[in-house]
């Protein structure tokens, strides 16, 4: 028989079991203070357990901790904090030492700096920063703490409590091959897009090249290769390696060295460049191909029709674009991209970029010079809430520029700036300015206004342009640059965007200007969209000048789309008709079949775009009347090398980004990500291609794509990690062996309504429905199931046999079992 003893207290007597360990009694300990203003204790007791009597005196006076560091889940103005090693005092409080307070995002006080000296001093946060509430909860091992906003330190504030290190390699692809057929006459071109990367303990190395195969005829461009790191305590991020100068004043310029920039950017969406590109195709596999400085960036396929592509990996944020449309004929349309819409026009004003520091020597640009050590610097201050002001400075071998820039909110929704740069470029004696000026404003009734002018002095020059570039443009050329947009979007009237853009030269000759609109107006399911584009001065040779028409008209059916349209460019006119929509949920098709209103010749195209899980695969084939032919292919997505293997995905791996795992090796199940969804491989591993740096991101587990024997304990996971890191999710699954059981009698007669079913221990299991039927959530052939019958509560032995293989492929089994009577 057990021996209890009692602990007498005024208010109630509380009984504990004698074998109970140190730590049952220490739980009592804890809780007991909490509901009494003072307890006594049997001394004798607490000696015969080997517990030292100041215990008793330690736990009787208020609930407090053990002295030491302890793990406790702290609240910070009601905002969970996670769970936190935390070290008390002596006397059972809290101790604000400068780890908590940096892991808090608290500001630090003088006295911590000064107690952190000496590891058994203790400082009182509530009377180092009055104003201050901490509640100790020792029966829940957690603390609340209530603090004042400016005890928070609004750096730290922005990236605490988040995830950091991990460890993985990574390979990012997008190659296409594309095949033209003529009269006589065959071309063929494969080029591919690829990123190698490691992310390591929170540094992000990163190395782009672009490899070209055109008629045997091979090209390799590698576009940059660096390590970064983000230092958020600093509000710094790092950069070394073949960087671009970035910053907000100077076009800098492509270097081989090191860079410090704000981590502003770090808090808005890293993985976008924020510069797009939008044209217009008129075949169904156009080849857009895009360069900056010389030297190709970017290369892709588009159908025909309005095209926008985003996040242009650009080497320069101020060098412009050359855009190259290549249709499948061979005709080639070529418009050029202002380095002034890269990022603009939001409208908004943000918060000052801070210093920038870069420091380098100019790399792989295409000039016949010495390339020069170059060197930037800058510094942004907030004038007021809505004003704020930068300056900068770059200092070459030959070449200095000084500049600075105001931005200005006089009202919600409207953004005014004004930049003036100055430079000198000593080899050919060249001193000028630029003026810039900008605004945007988004207007009532859904309308938004952009607009940007720079004027240029005949002798202001860019770094680049002292250095005799081949295939470049030079920006001291120019005499002006304009570019505006308008925007208008009523329920009625749809929506309707306007674009101009003029850049001229000191030559008149060198003028050029481009135009575009859209409108778009849905009715009900059906969509109507209209896009114009002109482009004027466009030199000669195998640039197009001209007007482009594409109009198209939409219809749903079901789970598809009908389009027809009609496309023109200079005079040339085709109308057709194309399908578009889903075979299976990772399969799409395309049809088109169109009609050259001129020669009466008709065209057809087709394609095919399948996401396989593990990368992308994209097959697409034309015919252009008797004469041409075009077929392509494309496959992109990525791959990461880890500590648990090799794991393929769909999309292209960004700088954060995660590792989910299931607890068995299973494959194929869904998983929803921030950038879609993906799903496991045969190890159970699948990669969550991106995660938002400092940010709660929310990845989910499907738990309908798991086979019907499998559960999973929680199949949502909630996170925040810092740039850099690689966290790990793990996801734990459970197989079960479910079964509806049919039960009767040695006669036949089914076992009663109600009846309960325990195992052999008298755990309960499960309780007999209709017709003796009762479900087992996990059976065995080993389980051993009784019955208790309400004749004197006599027990039956449930008999069963179970296949020797689990049906994967039901939910539950059927199975039929006997309860044969057993005396108890």
């Amino acid at each position: 028989m057990k021996n209890y003893t009692v602990y007498q207290t005024p208010l109630r007597t509380f009984t504990a079991a004698t074998p109970g360990a140190f730590f049952s009694l220490i739980t009592f300990f804890l809780w007991l203070p909490g509901q009494i203003s003072a307890a006594q204790f049997d001394i004798s007791t607490l000696k015969a357990r080997g517990l030292h009597t100041g215990v008793a005196e330690y736990f009787s006076e208020a609930p407090r901790f053990m002295p030491g560091i302890t793990p406790v889940s702290i609240r910070l103005n009601g905002k969970e904090q996670g769970l936190i090693p935390t070290r008390f005092g002596a006397d059972g409080k809290l101790c604000a030492d400068q780890e908590l307070l940096t892991k808090l995002a608290l500001k630090s006080v003088t006295n911590v700096m000064e107690s952190a000296k000496d590891s058994s001093s203790c400082l009182d946060y509530e009377k180092a920063y009055p104003g201050t509430l901490i509640t100790l909860n020792p029966n829940e091992a957690s603390v609340e703490i209530v603090t004042l906003p400016s005890a928070l330190d609004p750096q730290r504030l922005q990236v605490q409590g988040y995830e950091q290190g991990g460890r993985a390699a990574l390979l990012n692809y997008d190659m296409f091959s594309i095949q033209n057929r003529f009269t006589g006459r065959t071309t063929s071109r494969a080029q591919g897009a690829f990123e190698l990367g490691i992310n390591l303990d929170d540094w992000v190395l990163r190395s782009r090249q672009m490899m070209t195969l055109s008629e045997g005829n091979t090209s390799n461009n590698v576009l940059y290769t660096y390590a970064q790191r983000a230092l958020p305590t600093f509000g710094k991020t790092l950069q070394a390696g073949q960087i671009n100068m970035n910053n907000s004043l100077f076009t800098g310029a492509p270097i081989t060295g090191v860079q410090f920039t704000p981590t502003n950017g770090l808090f808005d969406d890293v993985n976008d460049s924020g510069v797009t590109v939008t044209g217009i195709a008129l075949s169904t596999q156009a080849q857009v191909d895009i360069r900056q400085s010389g030297v190709l960036i970017y290369s892709t396929l588009v159908p025909a029709g309005l095209f926008t592509l985003s996040n242009i990996p650009v080497i320069s944020r101020v060098a412009d674009l050359v855009v190259t449309v290549t249709e499948t004929n061979g005709q080639k349309n070529q418009f050029s991209v202002s380095s002034s819409t890269f990022g603009r026009g939001d409208g908004k004003i943000g918060p000052p970029q801070g210093l920038s520091f870069s420091f380098g020597k100019v790399r792989e640009v295409q000039s016949p010079d010495r390339l020069p050590l170059v060197g930037m610097v800058s510094q942004g201050w907030s004038l007021s809430k809505g004003t704020s002001l930068s300056s900068g400075m770059m200092l070459a071998e030959t070449y200095q520029a000084l500049g600075g820039q105001v931005d200005f909110a006089p009202a919600n929704h409207f953004l005014v700036s004004a930049g003036l740069l100055s430079s000198r470029e000593d080899k050919e004696a060249n001193k000028g300015t630029r003026l810039t000026l900008g605004a945007g404003y988004s207007a009532p009734y859904n309308v938004t206004f952009n607009t940007s002018l720079s004027q240029n002095s005949a002798g202001y020059r860019e770094l680049l342009d002292t250095l005799n570039l081949r295939n470049a443009e030079r920006s001291g050329d120019r005499k002006r640059e304009y570019n505006t947009a308008i925007g208008w979007s009523l329920p009625h009237a749809g929506y309707l965007s306007l674009g101009y853009s003029r850049i001229q030269g000191f030559d008149p000759a060198d003028t050029r200007q481009r135009l575009i609109g859209s409108w778009g107006k849905r009715i009900a399911a059906t969509s109507l969209s209209v896009n114009w584009q002109r482009d004027i001065g466009q030199r000669s040779g195998n640039a197009m000048n001209g007007d482009s028409v594409f109009a198209n008209l939409s219809v749903p059916l079901g789970g598809h789309n009908m389009n027809t349209y009609v496309r023109s460019r200079n005079n040339n006119t085709l109308s057709g008709i194309s399908a578009n929509g889903n075979i299976s949920r990772d399969l799409h098709y395309s049809l088109t079949t169109e009609r050259d209103m001129s020669d009466q010749q008709v065209n057809m195209s087709g394609g095919l775009n399948a996401n396989l899980h593990y990368t992308q695969l994209d097959i697409n084939g034309s015919r252009n009347g008797g004469y041409a032919q075009s077929y392509s292919t494309t496959l992109r997505g990525g791959i990461a090398a880890h500590g648990s293997g090799v794991t393929f995905s769909p999309y292209p791996i960004r700088e954060t980004f995660g590792i989910a795992s299931l607890s068995q090796p299973i494959s194929g199940v869904a998983i929803s990500t921030p950038r879609g969804q993906v799903w496991t491989d045969f190890t159970g591993q699948a990669v969550v291609p991106s995660l938002p740096p400092y940010r709660e991101t929310r990845i989910e587990l499907d738990s309908n794509s798991l086979p019907k024997h499998v559960d999973v304990g929680n199949g949502t996971r909630q996170l925040t990690v810092g740039f850099g890191a690689v966290p790990r999710l793990n996801f734990d699954t459970l197989s079960t062996r479910r079964a509806l059981l049919k039960v009767t009698s040695p006669g036949g007669k089914p076992l009663p309504k109600g009846t309960l079913i325990t195992d052999a221990q008298g755990n309960y299991i499960s309780t007999a429905v209709e017709d003796g039927t009762l479900f087992i959530n996990d059976i065995a052939p080993e389980s051993q199931l009784f019955a208790l019958t309400e004749n004197e509560n006599r027990q039956c032995r449930l008999t069963y046999t179970l296949p020797p293989q689990a049906d994967l492929n039901v939910y539950y089994e059927m199975i039929s079992a006997i309860c044969h009577p057993q005396e108890t």
